[in-house]
């Protein structure tokens, strides 16, 4: 895993994972911490 580019490809893609599974919780129960949180990681992306 030294190439940059395939870390910042497979980062990017656990990123988009995590948003994807905090955006389904968030229809379950539409929590204003876990909403704050995805603006948040959205922001870092």
């Amino acid at each position: 895993m030294s190439n940059p580019a395939i870390q910042t490809a497979v980062t990017f893609m656990a990123q988009n994972n995590l948003l994807a599974r905090c955006e389904k919780i968030n229809k379950k129960n539409s929590n204003p911490l876990i909403i704050v949180s995805i603006w948040k990681i959205k922001k870092h992306i």
